[in-house]
């Protein structure tokens, strides 16, 4: 099984963006078959955002 792990990216205050970064992100879990992503937190400061991010997120993830 194939694990990642993330934390602390503050998306929200290092104003990178959003959408560009849910993109990458999903296209490197798929592509590296990952089975589990593990997020320790401050994805950012808002949990709505959090919760909205890591939705979309599964739903691009392949596997």
């Amino acid at each position: 099984m194939r694990v990642a792990f993330g934390s602390d990216n503050h998306l929200d205050v290092n104003q990178v963006s959003v959408e560009e970064t849910l993109h990458q992100q999903a296209k490197w879990l798929n592509e590296h078959h990952v089975q589990a992503y593990i997020h320790g937190g401050d994805l950012f400061n808002d949990f709505s955002q959090t919760r909205k991010y890591m939705y979309q997120l599964e739903h691009q993830l392949t596997g």
